[in-house]
């Protein structure tokens, strides 16, 4: 059944209803509802008793299947829902609590309730498919491109492109991060291996005296790990997707980060003693922290960063071109939960 509010009285225009949470009933003040009632069209022409009834609604009330939203307002859907609306007759929506205000009689409001009960109270969860690429291609190749066409939101076409270069094997998909999450919802995965590596270095310590024979030479204070650390190693990417009102775009927080190892370094140097140096690894990272908004199904172009090696053949320089994408997609649909019922 519809949560819903009804009064009686022919003239008590039901305005500022305060919607609480599931389960909670709907508190009314008398003197507010009365004080309002310019919020609502009033009659003409009354013929045959009138109802207010008011409705708890999801956000999406006016918005089509189509994904487009509906300019003519609540009227119009209940409209096209078979409800018809006689002098006097009218229905408002207020979007702030997601609340139906209807007028009209019995009759009709057993339609509004019925297309509510039927339909318009399902409300399918959306969430967000984020998927991020880096792809290796040549510098000169994204310079040529981007000096003949304008980069904007949409990176699709520029995607595209590279797409082509890598089935011809002329550019590298060197990793891909796919990610689901409601919207609204902070979401993180990470495909990595840990790399420890010794962080602090200390130099150990000689006896005060010691006894050598001919020929030999005092040993030196060997250098010795005193602290490790560890670091992942792989793909990290974290995202914060909200859908927006229109449903089509989406809003993304993201800080995709890529690492790996490098060439090791030796401390102080490679020319002192094997005992008085320490090898110590260095690490590559390719990260964008960013927000950006884009459509349904389309790419975006976050920016570039350059590769630990060129692994290209024939490559002397090139450039890793950071994408993102996201799908919205809609799953199980559940029924919205009552606010509170006064009959």
């Amino acid at each position: 059944m519809a949560a819903r509010l009804w009064c009686a009285s022919l003239f008590l225009v039901v305005a500022g209803l305060a919607v609480g949470e599931p389960g909670d009933e709907v508190a009314i003040d008398e003197a507010e509802i009365r004080g309002q009632a310019s919020e609502l069209p009033q009659a003409k022409e009354v013929q045959g008793p009138l109802y207010i009834h008011a409705y708890q609604v999801p956000p999406t009330f006016l918005i089509g299947s189509d994904g487009t939203l509906n300019l003519k307002g609540p009227k119009n859907v209940l409209e096209s829902a078979g409800v018809t609306f006689g002098p006097g007759a009218s229905a408002v929506y207020e979007p702030t609590r997601s609340v139906l205000i209807v007028r009209n009689t019995l009759d009709q409001l057993e339609l509004v309730e019925a297309y509510i009960d039927t339909g318009c109270n399902l409300v399918a969860e959306k969430q967000v498919t984020a998927i991020v690429e880096f792809i290796e291609v040549d510098a000169r190749t994204l310079s040529d491109w981007t000096f003949e066409n304008r980069l904007d939101t949409d990176g699709t076409p520029l995607r595209k492109m590279l797409q082509a270069l890598v089935r011809e094997g002329e550019a590298r998909v060197v990793e891909t991060s796919v990610i689901i999450c409601r919207s609204g919802q902070r979401a993180r995965t990470e495909s990595v291996s840990e790399v420890t590596y010794t962080s602090e270095l200390e130099q150990r310590e000689l006896p005060e005296s010691v006894s050598l024979s001919a020929g030999s030479e005092a040993e030196e204070g060997a250098v010795i790990g005193a602290a490790t650390e560890y670091r992942n190693v792989g793909i990290t990417t974290e995202v914060d997707a909200v859908i927006g009102a229109d449903e089509i775009t989406i809003d993304l927080n993201l800080a995709p980060s890529l690492i790996a190892v490098g060439e090791p370094t030796v401390w102080p140097n490679a020319e002192v003693d094997a005992n008085s140096r320490q090898e110590m690894p260095s690490f590559y990272r390719s990260k964008i922290t960013t927000q950006v908004t884009l459509k349904d199904g389309r790419y975006a172009f976050l920016g570039t960063s350059k590769p630990l090696t060129p692994s290209l053949e024939g490559v002397d320089h090139s450039v890793l071109a950071i994408f993102v994408r996201g799908d919205i997609s809609r799953v199980e649909v559940v029924e919205l939960a009552p606010v509170g019922v006064h009959d």
